[in-house]
């Protein structure tokens, strides 16, 4: 195990090589924003309307049931879990239209565009390729960075281990070597640390 002292030591001397790492892999210390939804969803394809809200009408069109859960949706005072009761199409009303808090970077291309710029409370709406969507945000988080001073030990400790791990590999293989100068490859190979693993079949 690394001491600390090592480790502090290398933070002295390496500042630049450390503030590189981190620049290079800062998506590692970054949490994204994330958004929980109270999702009302209203299916294009009737095929996929096998669980329809409780004033949901097959007549209309998908673009006109829409703009009715919409318009619902966005009056003033609605109780959104009574319009969800009422028009919500979920194949699957298990959540009841509940989603976990979910890292924004991984919703639909157009619900990531609907949420930009909103908050806690908010409606958005967004057109899928096979469903519209209408959401409440529930809760919201922003994107979280960690400063450099909160993982530079970190970073140094695995610097440190991969420096570790190559001079360890360089000097196995330069051992090797040198013995396949005088013994052939073969018996070098067979006296060192990698013999079982070489001999097993691939």
């Amino acid at each position: 195990p690394l001491k600390n002292e090592e480790i502090q030591t290398f933070i002295q001397s390496n500042g630049e090589s450390i503030q590189t790492y981190y620049d290079e892999h800062v998506s590692e210390y970054t949490t994204p924003p994330k958004a929980k939804l109270h999702q009302i969803v209203i299916q294009k394809n009737l095929d996929k309307l096998t669980n329809p809200g409780a004033k949901t009408v097959k007549t209309y069109q998908a673009g006109e049931r829409f703009a009715i859960a919409r318009a619902k949706a966005m009056e003033a005072g609605a109780d959104f879990v009574q319009v969800y009761s009422d028009y919500d199409e979920s194949e699957d009303k298990t959540s009841q239209g509940i989603t976990p808090l979910l890292a924004v970077e991984i919703m639909a291309d157009e619900l990531q565009a609907a949420l930009k710029d909103k908050k806690a409370g908010d409606i958005v709406f967004a057109e899928l390729s096979d469903r519209y969507v209408i959401a409440k945000i529930v809760e919201q988080t922003d994107k979280v960075v960690k400063p450099l001073a909160e993982v530079k030990e970190g970073i140094a400790v695995t610097m440190l281990d991969e420096r570790r791990i190559q001079s360890r590999t360089d000097e196995i293989v330069a051992n090797i070597l040198a013995q396949a100068g005088t013994e052939g490859l073969s018996s070098a190979l067979a006296s060192s640390m990698y013999a079982n693993i070489l001999a097993e079949p691939l």
